[in-house]
This record gives structure tokens, sequence and C-alpha cells, in this order.
């Protein structure tokens, strides 16, 4: 079973809404909230000067309530205009996606200037189809004087896509995503363009967990934690089934290096310089191992640092996995993660997102290292753990080690 989907690193808006659509309705909710809150901010906050209005078409309501929900929104929000819904292939017949918008701002202009508005204006608009045989076919504009940003969006969704809320809250997502182009807000996007790959790999994460539980459970398997950056993302997922103590042994999160020490990790290793390298966690999740080796068979610790922007450097951390073999051996095994992709690179500002992606990346890698420990026990594992390899180094490089 493939969990990794092929445009995972694609950039496009096409393949990220996609993938965006294989997750729970709530999740791209929540996405959508999170890209009107930075468009609330930048036209009230920021002050740029416009006012904003929106033709929501096959959504409609969908954009002005997300924007709506935030005090303040009706000193730049003037509304959606009352435009004939003239169906989404009178541009792809005899217009251009551009010319349709073109024709479509004209008339937003035309009743505004009607209304007697006479306000710098951006608008915005999303024509297309959220249910039947052309369900995912969008097209999402903006416009502020001479300037048009234009996206006509084909999303390959499964054939019986009937999810009319799902397609609906993507399409919001193309039209904020058309805005923030248009007044030129690249922190912004990017940010937000974070948080969109961290809800994927959230939702690779619940897959990969949804494999990996009933195989623990078939070899009598439990598992103790100590998490620092992860801080409970991977004990939150273990614990997400029914039954999770028969897994899940104790779990604890070390955010202070004091709580490291505890479990044998030496003082030299808990500089903020070394607090983070393979060698610390190796002896901190054997620490764990010895603590609770009486229930516990495996034991995961995870340390690093996400959107390390104050210091201009690329997000890292580690991740050690011990585990007792029946002979009473301890073998353990580390990952280092460097974030070096084009998605991540050095931090040069805060970013909840980029901070969000890189958390959610050392979940993933921890349920590597546990895939790759059991890959030798359970048939289709050695297979999977190559493909999150292959996964993991397309954010970052990836240093391995198996002989602590």
């Amino acid at each position: 079973m493939v969990l990794v989907p092929e445009n995972l690193q694609n950039p496009s808006l096409s393949a990220r809404l996609e993938r965006l659509y294989e997750l729970p309705l709530s999740d791209i909710q929540g996405l959508c909230e999170s890209y009107a809150t930075r468009i609330h901010h930048i036209f009230l906050k920021e002050q740029v000067g416009f006012k904003l209005i929106l033709n929501d078409g096959m959504a409609p309501g969908g954009t002005s309530s997300l924007l709506a929900q935030h005090n303040g929104s009706s000193r730049y929000l003037l509304g959606s205009p009352p435009i004939f819904y003239s169906g989404f292939d009178a541009f792809s017949e005899v217009q251009t996606p551009r010319e349709y918008a073109e024709a479509k701002t004209g008339e937003i202009v035309e009743f505004c200037q009607r209304a007697g508005v006479d306000e710098s204006l951006v608008m915005a608009g999303l024509e297309g189809f959220a249910s039947g045989e052309r369900a995912g076919q969008l097209m999402a504009y903006s416009k502020s004087g001479d300037r048009m940003e234009v996206e006509n969006l084909n999303l390959n969704l499964p054939s019986d896509s009937e999810d009319r809320e799902k397609i609906q809250a993507l399409g919001s997502i193309a039209v904020f995503e058309q805005i923030l182009t248009l007044l030129d807000k690249n922190d912004e996007r990017e940010d937000v363009r974070f948080l969109v790959e961290a809800k994927i790999l959230k939702g690779l994460n619940a897959g990969l967990w949804e494999k990996l539980e009933p195989r623990l459970r078939e070899l009598n398997l439990r598992v103790s934690l100590g998490e620092s950056f992860t801080a409970g993302y991977v004990a939150k997922l273990m614990t997400s089934h029914k039954g999770a103590s028969e897994i899940l042994h104790r779990s604890t999160i070390w955010y202070d290096k004091r709580f490291k020490a505890h479990f044998g990790v030496e003082e030299e290793l808990l500089t903020d310089e070394n607090i983070v390298k393979p060698q610390t966690m190796a002896k901190a999740s054997r620490g764990v191992l010895e603590a609770f080796k009486d229930l516990s068979s495996l034991a995961i610790g995870t340390s690093g640092y996400a959107n390390f922007w104050q210091r201009e450097k690329s997000d890292h951390f580690s991740v050690g996995l011990s585990r007792k073999q029946e002979d009473g051996f301890v073998s353990t095994q580390t990952a280092y993660v460097e974030v070096t992709s084009s998605i991540g690179g050095p931090n040069y500002q805060e970013s909840i997102g980029r901070r969000e992606l890189t958390r959610q990346l050392g979940v993933t890698t921890a349920l590597y290292l546990l895939i790759s420990s059991l890959s030798e026990q359970v048939e289709g594992f050695q297979g999977l753990a190559s493909e999150l390899q292959q996964l993991i180094q397309s954010y970052s490089t990836m240093e391995l080690r198996n002989d602590w």
C-alpha cells in the first residue's frame, strides 16, 4: 500500500489542493481560517488602502464569512455583488480564463459605481463545479487596478467526488492564494504553505499509524516516549486508537534539559549545540528504555529546533529509537534531519507554519524508525521504510546510524 502521494513535493496550487482533498473537512476548514486570519491582518492592521469585494460564485458566502468572523472586518470588506452566475463554461469555449475574469471584475466595477462606491478595490472571485462529473474544475481570480491574478484549476479528484463542502473550501483557499499573490504578500503565502504541508504530513502520519498499530499488537511490543520539540505529538498519535495503553507504556515531555538528564544524558550533551545531536538522542532513548525496561521493549526520544529563526539557521532535529532484543541486547538507531529543501532552508522570520511542518516531520521520522526496526518481521515494511526515507529526504538531509 502506497501511503506517500506521488505529488507530495509538487509546489503547484493544484497539487496542493488535490492533497488537501484527502484530509478531513475540519482540517481543510482550519486552513481556510488560517488564510482568512492573515488576510484580515493585512487589510485591517497594515492598512493597505483597499476595500475588498468578493464574488464567491460556486461557494456563496464562503470566503466572505471566513473574513467576517473577525472583529473589524467591516472596515475593509464591502461584501459580494449581485452578479448573475452564468456558468463556468462561459470562458472555456469562447474566452480565456483571464478574459472571463476581466468580464466578471468589470461587472463588479459597474455595480460598485452604481452603488456609489469609489474606493480603491481588490476584487476576487471563484467559479467552478463542486459536484457532478466536473467536480474540482475551478477558476480563482483577483484584480486591483490594472493588475490581475488568475488560476485555472482542474483538480484530479476521485471520480465519485461528491463532497461539495470540501471542494468549496478548497475553492476558498484558491481565492485567498490569489489575493495574497496580488498583494505581493510572499511571506504570508510561504507561512500558510508550510501549514498546508504540515496538515498533509499530519494526515500521512495518521495513515502510517494505522499500519503500525496492529503490527505492534501482534508482536506484543510496548513503547515508551521522551519528546522535546514534538511535545507530545507522537504520544497523541499513538493514543488516537482505542486500547492505546496496550501499546504506549510511558510518555514524557522533556522540554527542560534537566528532564533529559534524569534519563541519564550527560551534562556535556545538554548544551544548546549538542542537545539535538544524534548521540544525545541515542543516549536518551536508551535511558528511557532502561527506566521502563520491565514493560517497554521500544523507546523513542526526540529533540530539535523548529523555526530556528533567531539564529537564521535551518530547522534540525534528532530522533533516537532503542529496542530490547530477545537476548537482552539493546540496539539503537538514530536519524539526524536538517530541513534544507526548497520548502525549508534557513529561517529569517518567525513562522508558525514552518514550525508546525518541522514538528510533523519529526513525527514522520519517529514512525520511520519504528517501521524500519520492524522491517524484518513485518511483510511490506521494508518497502514502506524505503519510501518514507525518500519522503523525508525530499524535505531535508537525513543521516542514519544503526551502530550505537
